[in-house]
């Protein structure tokens, strides 16, 4: 069985006195016919809405997400999808209003992509019209800040008698305060929202659940931590990249640098850690994978030019040959102020790629499974980081693909671990 909570309408469904109890129950003020059979209009209605469904054998899990852009949630998402074809009937509502570029790789996957704004009727019809399918067991709910519109999807799922309501935290923070009294009270209504309505809290690692949820989430049945698994291809089959696509000369480290061009990854900390190594007489070249944001990205320029290592920074954009950048670089840096679970930390891991990051919850807790993942806490000068890619170097020589990939696949960061817990939530039964 999911943590859910037990209503006392739920028990009362299932009881042959609901009318006499209905009837008995009406509050005292209510002393007028037309008062009291709309408080038993509104018990029938909820105790339909909250109906229970007969057990499905491909169960409809609905997940809502903003936009299918290319990222370490909706790759994820992507890839548990695939690995579950045929055992689930996933749907995504997509609210952005925008079709994103993962659109048509979700529909391969056997997914149905709906693309409507979350503000919107349509929006609403359709969710509620999916919501209420004899076969659909979940609602899942992707949840980073502003927690407002989640607590407002889990009601509804709750009132069309969605068993499974899952709240899943990916990040250990929220992106930035809010201090306005309307947003603060939006938060709130959320937070309550969730407290009462999600029956499934779930978070990528445990700072997942301290920081973007409660810090004693320990003691809520409810909560537990399923990393997301990643899936490891035949790299054996990949094709390296060229360096020729890039001006590096023979010998000079690779050093790649993963993720969308926002504030949490800190890339301005990754080209002032390069600056002082060039400065010092330490030689690599930085490559920024991930899509560029037009602001940021001139400030980085100019920063890179300040620095006077404009030629040694390139940036390659979003891209889909990941596994194959990882397979022709040195090591990994990361400088994020915030993350949720690491994922490009998890694939650079799995193909032997030694990585200093950054020493934020999340990826102390991914280190604690990988001796090739360094931590250095942001607050240490540009000269510890410089150390320690110069030992990811050395270690990037003595590791072999074979066995970065035997282990990390008896760590609980596969694919196959995250698919068996999901399946099993999602069909009704405890995820971990």
């Amino acid at each position: 069985m999911t943590g859910q909570r037990r209503w006392p309408l739920c028990s009362l469904v299932a009881n042959e006195g609901i009318l006499r109890w209905a009837l008995t129950s009406a509050p005292s003020n209510l002393q007028s016919s037309p008062s009291k059979l709309l408080f038993v209009g509104i018990v029938f209605c909820g105790a339909f809405m909250f109906r229970n469904r007969a057990a499905v054998r491909v169960p409809g899990v609905v997940h809502v997400i903003s936009t299918l852009e290319r990222g370490g949630m909706e790759m994820r998402t992507l890839e548990l999808f695939r690995a579950l074809r045929g055992s689930i009937r996933p749907v995504v509502f997509q609210t952005s209003g925008d079709r994103g570029s993962l659109s048509q790789l979700f529909e391969e996957a056997g997914c149905e992509v709906v693309t409507l704004r979350f503000r919107s009727h349509a929006f609403a019809k359709a969710l509620v019209k999916e919501l209420s399918r004899a076969d659909v067991t979940t609602l899942h709910l992707h949840v980073a800040q502003g927690r407002m519109y989640a607590g407002i999807l889990l009601i509804a799922a709750a009132l069309v008698g969605t068993p499974t309501r899952v709240a899943h935290f990916r990040s250990e923070g929220r992106a930035h305060e809010r201090s306005s009294l309307k947003a603060s009270a939006a938060e709130l209504i959320g937070r309550l929202s969730i407290e009462l309505f999600a029956t499934d809290i779930i978070g990528v690692s445990p700072s997942s659940l301290s920081g973007g949820w409660k810090r004693l989430w320990e003691g809520d049945p409810r909560c537990r931590v399923i990393p997301s698994g990643i899936d490891v291809p035949l790299l054996e089959r990949e094709t390296a990249f060229s360096r020729t696509v890039l001006p590096v000369p023979d010998g000079v480290p690779v050093v790649l640098h993963v993720g969308r061009d926002v504030a949490a990854k800190n890339r301005m900390r990754a080209i002032e850690i390069l600056g002082d190594a060039r400065s010092s007489g330490h030689e690599f070249s930085l490559v920024f994978v991930g899509r560029d944001d037009p602001v940021s990205h001139a400030e980085l320029l100019s920063s890179a030019s300040s620095c006077g290592v404009s030629e040694h920074v390139f940036f390659l954009g979003q891209r889909s040959d990941l596994w194959a950048l990882f397979k022709s670089c040195d090591a990994m840096l990361n400088t994020s102020f915030r993350e949720g679970l690491p994922g490009a930390i998890l694939e650079a891991t799995a193909v032997g790629v030694p990585v200093v990051a950054s020493s934020i919850p999340s990826n102390e807790y991914v280190s604690s499974f990988f001796e090739s993942v360094r931590t250095v806490s942001l607050a240490e000068g540009n000269g510890v980081w410089i150390e320690e890619l110069q030992r990811a170097y050395k270690r990037r020589r003595s590791i072999t693909l074979a066995h970065a990939l035997k282990q990390f696949s008896e760590s609980p960061f596969s694919l196959s671990d995250a698919s068996r817990a999901f399946l099993r939530l999602w069909s009704g039964g405890r995820a971990g």
